[in-house]
């Protein structure tokens, strides 16, 4: 979601740019359904970029969101104009407070890569805890490989106090 301000008395804006700035509203979604529908924004450079970001949420109770998002970039160089689209899904489940199951899949159309991150979290104090992550990317367009590019990570930390 995102909330727009103009530019304040004395400031200074490029001719033919937008008046109006994206400012990331982080505010939580109220009700368990909600989208937003960003107004473009727009670059002003040697280069040109227009972006636009439509999502949708869902929230189902304490322990399920999901997030359906699309971001399309049309940039315009002097060397020629392109678009660029990278489509995203994002799932996170909570068992409790402590334990949680999290994946985020996305799609590049440009490069034609899906990419998957699934992470599982067991959380003590202060962040503390174990995780276990896995990532895979796949159909790289243009390179051939044999070789899946696929990783797991696990990861523990402890905090203690070493001056008590």
């Amino acid at each position: 979601m995102f909330s727009t301000t103009l530019p304040g008395p004395g400031s200074h804006q490029p001719a033919g740019s937008s008046s109006r700035t994206p400012i990331p509203d982080n505010r939580p979604p109220r009700g368990p359904r909600s989208t937003s529908l960003p107004p473009p924004t727009r670059s002003i450079s040697a280069s040109s970029a227009t972006t636009a970001t439509p999502s949708f949420n869902l929230r189902l109770g304490e322990t399920f969101n999901a997030e359906l998002s699309w971001n399309q970039n049309n940039i315009d160089l002097p060397e020629g104009a392109f678009t660029t689209n990278l489509g995203r899904l994002r799932l996170s489940y909570s068992f409790s407070t402590m334990i949680s199951l999290q994946t985020l899949i996305q799609y590049n159309d440009k490069a034609d890569i899906w990419a998957a991150n699934l992470r599982f979290a067991w959380l003590r104090t202060a962040n503390t805890g174990l995780y276990v992550v896995y990532n895979e990317l796949q159909e790289i367009k243009g390179i051939s490989t044999e070789i899946p590019n696929r990783s797991l990570t696990i990861k523990y930390s402890y905090l203690f106090e070493l001056l008590k």
